[in-house]
């Protein structure tokens, strides 16, 4: 009888689980602000399966998450110029910020302004958005026109 009420579409709907859940927003990185106004901008959207973008893949390297943290403290309007030399970690961060330099600026190039790059895409810091985002990576690595792995 149960599944002859849900043929009918009576009963409980299924919940989605797809890439465009609405739990959590994807973040993309805008390049062009970066490389134009150096400051960073992340763009938020339900649903990734329409946009223009390139999905970075990358080795993690030393200190990448205390490179995060600096550029997420950085207010919109604060530019992104200088790794701060006071730093414990500031070799590591000045190493990983360039790569995001460079990797912002062949995003450009390439006539993209989006890019997805986990370490900004995803907060480092929330357990359930990490268990969120990470099964649905797949789905997000087949869809953009362009995918960059770097080593």
């Amino acid at each position: 009888m149960g599944s002859l009420l849900r043929r009918l579409g009576i009963g409980r709907k299924k919940q989605q689980t797809g890439p465009h859940d609405a739990k959590f927003k994807w973040r993309f990185i805008d390049a062009n602000a970066f490389i134009h106004n150096g400051t960073l901008k992340l763009v938020e959207v339900a649903d990734f399966r329409t946009l223009d973008f390139v999905a970075i893949s990358y080795t993690w390297s030393k200190n990448m998450l205390e490179w995060r943290k600096w550029i997420l403290s950085l207010g919109p309007n604060q530019k992104a110029n200088r790794v701060p030399s006071n730093h414990p970690a500031s070799e590591d961060m000045k190493q990983f910020h360039l790569f995001f330099t460079v990797v912002s600026f062949i995003v450009s190039v390439q006539g993209r302004s989006l890019f997805w790059m986990d370490v900004l895409s995803i907060d480092q810091d929330s357990q359930a958005e990490k268990e969120f985002f990470v099964p649905k990576m797949g789905s997000l690595y087949s869809c953009p026109k362009k995918v960059t792995v770097i080593m």
